[in-house]
């Protein structure tokens, strides 16, 4: 009688432990759904900027000769972002579109593309400057 009470008891406790994590996944699954709809909404309501850089050598040159990113307000990184856009793109014109100036930059500084994206640019800026020169020296 003791062995068939434990072989119940037992088994109540297995269909408890079955019908407990079947309902945590259903809810975990329906919070992961919210969280994904909110995300995309998110998302959708406001323009993301991206910068791509296609120079390798970039990246190590930035690491090592930038500043912190509150070095300079926003402000000024827009500011030299719209003079130096200018001045490289038209090296890329006058260059003809050939290497290493083979793209045009289409910076709008009233567009407002994040601190983020605006410090990188003008670091791109100064590394292409270091590389190849101040931009004015360009033929």
């Amino acid at each position: 009688m003791c062995k068939l009470k434990f072989k119940y008891a037992l088994m109540l406790l297995v269909i408890i432990a079955i019908a407990y994590s079947c309902s945590s996944t259903k809810t975990a699954k329906q919070s992961t759904t919210q969280e994904a709809t909110k995300a995309q909404i998110n998302s959708n309501d406001s323009t993301e900027f991206e910068l791509l850089i296609f120079d390798n050598d970039f990246q190590t040159w930035f690491t090592i000769n930038k500043k912190p990113i509150t070095y300079y307000p926003e402000s000024y990184y827009k500011e030299q972002n719209a003079i130096l856009s200018q001045e490289y793109n038209s090296i890329v014109v006058s260059n003809g579109y050939r290497p290493p100036f083979t793209d045009i930059i289409d910076y709008d500084s009233n567009e407002n593309y994040g601190i983020k994206l605006d410090y990188e640019l003008y670091y791109y800026f100064k590394y292409l400057q270091s590389k190849y020169g101040d931009f004015n020296s360009f033929p």
